[in-house]
């Protein structure tokens, strides 16, 4: 496969085969738009605009005071707490308007609704799941490559089928939707077993079956389910 600047990435999540690829490429994603908001980014009024109208989830917030990097993220709080309060520094709370009250009260439930890191993630990761579905219709190789993945995820198998499914015709689409199944069946089938297996180990019928990996079947079906994004 002929390597351009929006295959490299992709191509590097799927050559590790281990784990979710996806999740691979969103964890990158994830790491960049942090060290982005916590580097230049953070001097750039556009930049500042945006994160002072969003704001950021209590995960992104966590993430970037354990990136030591404190003046950065208080530049961005001194901006985010003089936008909030633009009207005027309330020196007075007692004094405070309605106005100002139910303005500021607004401008705090948009922002814990929202994280400038989720959405310039989300948007990342779109179009590189629409290059995804553009480099496996057009080439057998990277094909092979999906099917001997370890798995995808619940997320992002749903997010690949869907969006590939407004985007090539129905006969690929079944091809598609076959090829990543293929790779997430194997693991379903052997936690299925393995969840079977520990739930009959109270069954006084099977108590002296070995559990063996049984024993963890229910943390491992939990990590599948969630993806291997960072939390």
């Amino acid at each position: 496969m002929k390597e351009v600047i929006y295959t490299i990435p992709i191509n590097d999540a799927y050559d590790v085969k281990c784990g979710c690829p996806v999740c691979r490429l969103e964890n990158k994603l994830d790491t960049e738009a942090r060290e982005y908001v916590m580097g230049a980014a953070m001097m750039e009024p556009d930049v500042r605009i945006m994160t002072n109208e969003v704001g950021f989830c209590p995960r992104h917030f966590s993430e970037m005071l354990e990136m030591k990097n404190r003046l950065s993220l208080a530049l961005m709080l001194q901006s985010y707490l003089a936008d909030l309060l633009q009207d005027g520094v309330v020196k007075d709370t007692k004094h405070i308007s309605k106005k100002e009250f139910e303005k500021i009260a607004d401008k705090l439930r948009t922002a814990s609704d929202g994280c400038f890191i989720c959405k310039r993630v989300e948007e990342k990761l779109s179009l590189f799941v629409k290059n995804i579905i553009y480099i496996w219709e057009s080439n057998e190789e990277f094909r092979k490559k999906t099917r001997k993945q370890e798995y995808f995820c619940p997320k992002h198998l749903a997010l690949l089928c869907h969006t590939a499914k407004k985007l090539i015709s129905k006969r690929n689409y079944s091809a598609f939707c076959e090829d990543h199944f293929f790779a997430t069946r194997k693991i379903l089938n052997s936690l299925s077993e393995d969840v079977t297996k520990f739930c009959n180990s109270y069954n006084y019928m099977f108590r002296d079956i070995p559990l063996g990996e049984a024993k963890t079947s229910v943390e491992r079906t939990i990590d599948f389910l969630n993806g291997d994004i960072k939390k």
